[in-house]
């Protein structure tokens, strides 16, 4: 009984170090200068798959956009990824205010620089998104 017991309290520990050193992972105060723009994602992509910090993904997402106005193919990967984060987030109301957003700069002639998978994703979840509040309006 003493070693069920024993093994109990090492795994409880063991589980509350866990959670203190993930959840010690919150936004950076600041990015480096020399960071290049694919490090943006690569991070942004790393918060969300590695540590499951969504806000710290939103930072540098939303970080890239200011700091790289020109590269607007890029911009709008960005802003696709920040509005799958809310839709992640069960934040419907601002995924679909912003899946929307994107849907209409591709309506622009500058869409000429955008990849075409933000738009057909856009579309796709925007119609999850819609099921989903016809249905919790029922």
């Amino acid at each position: 009984m003493k070693i069920r017991r024993e093994h109990s309290v090492i795994i409880f520990s063991l589980s509350i170090i866990f959670l203190i050193i993930t959840g010690c992972r919150g936004v950076p105060k600041e990015i480096p200068a020399n960071l290049q723009p694919e490090e943006y994602f690569k991070n942004a992509q790393s918060a969300v798959v590695d540590w499951g910090n969504y806000n710290a993904a939103l930072f540098y997402y939303e970080e890239f956009i200011k700091n790289f106005p020109d590269m607007r193919g890029k911009i709008i990967e960005a802003e696709y990824e920040i509005a799958f984060i809310y839709y992640r987030k069960k934040n419907y109301e601002e995924a679909e205010k912003r899946f929307e957003a994107i849907l209409e700069k591709y309506t622009t002639p500058e869409s000429s620089y955008y990849n075409e998978w933000p738009r057909v994703l856009s579309e796709k979840i925007l119609k999850k998104i819609r099921k989903q509040t016809s249905k919790s309006d029922e």
